[in-house]
């Protein structure tokens, strides 16, 4: 029997891919009804700034795990996070002085996304707006470029990450 008393905490030992699939067919049904009653691009906004705001505060709670104080090789392993559960391939990763750049030629949120059934926009809204802020919450140091996802028809993702 499963207890119902269980920790929002043990979530964490799940694959972040799973819970972005649990969490998806929540936000999946919120949208709809929003859409229902106020429009396409309102849900879609609302969904991306619940995303967001998720999302800012993740990058926070993983900038509290630096030992040194947030920095850009701490934040590089956040890789090994999103690779978790076969989620994401990843065909390179680069790391320099004050830049990271990774390149993904496949992930598995937007795949698992098309197989549920949501459309285009409402997956970029619950996966690559997810990036940026994840980013500004670790650091306000931490910049992301990212001018292709595979969300939007591209072959891969690519995330520019720079420090200033």
């Amino acid at each position: 029997m499963v207890s119902l008393n269980r920790g929002v905490n043990d979530m964490d030992d799940m694959p972040q891919i799973v819970r972005r699939k649990v969490q998806a067919e929540t936000f999946a049904r919120m949208f709809e009804i929003f859409r229902a009653e106020h429009g396409r691009q309102a849900a879609l906004d609302l969904i991306g700034r619940m995303t967001r705001e998720e999302a800012e505060e993740a990058g926070r709670s993983f900038a509290e795990t630096a030992p040194d104080g947030p920095n850009l090789h701490h934040f590089s392993g956040v890789v090994d996070i999103w690779r978790a559960g076969d989620a994401l391939d990843i065909a390179r990763v680069q790391l320099e002085e004050n830049r990271l750049e990774i390149e993904v030629s496949g992930c598995g949120y937007v795949e698992a996304y098309k197989a549920m059934g949501l459309a285009d926009d409402l997956i970029f809204q619950l996966s690559c707006v997810r990036d940026g802020a994840f980013a500004q919450g670790y650091s306000s140091s931490l910049r992301l470029e990212r001018p292709e996802t595979i969300s939007c028809g591209n072959v891969r993702c690519l995330f520019r990450y720079t420090w200033d």
